[in-house]
């Protein structure tokens, strides 16, 4: 058995001809790189070969996956291709296209003799013999810009199981078909890639403890990681039952921060996106007994905390703009409302956050404008 691997960035795009071009992304190049190196550590991803393009063109893309799923491999081989950049939904065909540094548009249409069609990835990998293939594609498919974070292009629903499904064959993605898959602001990497990696170079995601990160695995840890940052993004994964255990890269032989990062999850968790005092003098021992260093230690925590901070900020932005607009009106106008629903898209907030916090003001709004009348109107006792 061999490991072989194509990876894919693309950050830069030509300028548009009319309307409607693609914007560059800034981190999907680093994306790939970061994916390459772990898979070409002996260590974690063990591939015999990894081949990494960053802003290739479409010739370039199309004959790197046809080499790299080529006819010639064994079925006990596990192949393996990343995408980071924009997807296209191609309106006429149905079809996913992925793009490459010299993809086109043209009056916001999509010059497909420019990037590369599903279908023709779905041909290569169906030549391939192998029945251990992996498809990790971080890239979305509806199209919009949130505040702070680049939304990947495309746009409107289709069947991604249909397009690149196979036996043998796992489909990881950064979100479902009609939601966003976002760059931070901050950051390195983009949010899927790099919880993916979190987990894979820690070890967290090897939940059954075999030494191994398997396809499910890698995944499941990702998208937990995800939805705790971005309540607007739901990774997803498409396989058969085989393609879900395909080992994708070994744990590092030290686990040692591996534990501690379970123990700061688990203190995390139980107080509610924050460490209590009991959590933190429970954490100073583990230190202790397991030789994590103080730098390493908060280092560890401050990654497990950053999707609850972010949250939490998130949150109290949008209760600043609703109180706002109840200053200005209530009940709130449709125009300030129309608004508020844009910033909840940008947040990444859900229904429930934005109904809790809806709830809280208006019954803090409520019992303010009691005591303001109690004030002016007290109530006489009788002599």
């Amino acid at each position: 058995m061999a490991k072989y691997a194509v990876v894919i960035g693309v950050s830069e795009y030509p300028k548009a001809t009319g309307d409607g071009g693609l914007k560059p992304l800034l981190r999907a190049t680093k994306d790939a790189e970061a994916i390459a190196e772990v898979l070409d550590n002996p260590d974690i991803g063990g591939f015999d070969e990894v081949k990494l393009l960053t802003n290739p063109d479409r010739a370039q893309i199309e004959t790197a996956i046809e080499l790299v799923f080529s006819i010639r491999r064994s079925k006990q081989d596990v192949l393996l291709l990343y995408f980071s950049g924009h997807g296209i939904k191609d309106f006429r065909s149905g079809h996913l296209f992925l793009t490459a540094h010299n993809t086109a548009k043209f009056d916001g249409d999509l010059v497909k003799s420019t990037a590369v069609s599903s279908i023709a990835v779905h041909g290569f990998l169906t030549d391939c013999p192998s029945k251990r293939q992996i498809v990790i594609l971080d890239c979305c498919y509806s199209g919009a810009f949130a505040e702070g974070l680049n939304a990947k292009d495309g746009s409107h629903t289709f069947d991604l199981q249909a397009d690149l499904g196979g036996e043998g064959r796992a489909i990881l993605t950064s979100s479902s078909s009609v939601e966003l898959s976002y760059e931070r602001e901050e950051g390195e990497l983009s949010v899927y890639t790099d919880y993916l990696l979190e987990g894979i170079k820690t070890g967290s995601a090897d939940k059954n403890e075999d030494g191994w990160v398997s396809v499910d695995e890698a995944h499941s840890y990702a998208q937990k990681r995800v939805k705790s940052e971005a309540n607007g993004m739901n990774p997803k994964i498409y396989s058969s039952e085989d393609g879900y255990k395909i080992h994708l890269t070994k744990v590092p032989v030290v686990l040692v921060s591996k534990r501690y990062r379970e123990q700061v999850e688990k203190y995390v968790k139980t107080g509610k996106g924050r460490i209590s005092p009991i959590g933190r003098k429970n954490l100073d021992r583990s230190c202790q007994e397991l030789g994590i260093s103080k730098i390493e230690a908060q280092q560890i925590e401050k990654s497990v905390l950053f999707p609850y901070q972010r949250q939490a900020a998130n949150l109290t932005e949008y209760k600043e703009m609703l109180a706002f607009a109840l200053d200005e009106s209530n009940p709130i106008t449709e125009e300030h409302r129309i608004e508020l629903q844009d910033l909840q898209k940008h947040l990444g907030l859900s229904k429930q956050d934005v109904n809790e916090i809806e709830k809280q003001c208006l019954d803090k709004r409520k019992q303010y404008e009691e005591f303001q009348n109690l004030l002016l109107n007290p109530v006489r006792v009788r002599e």
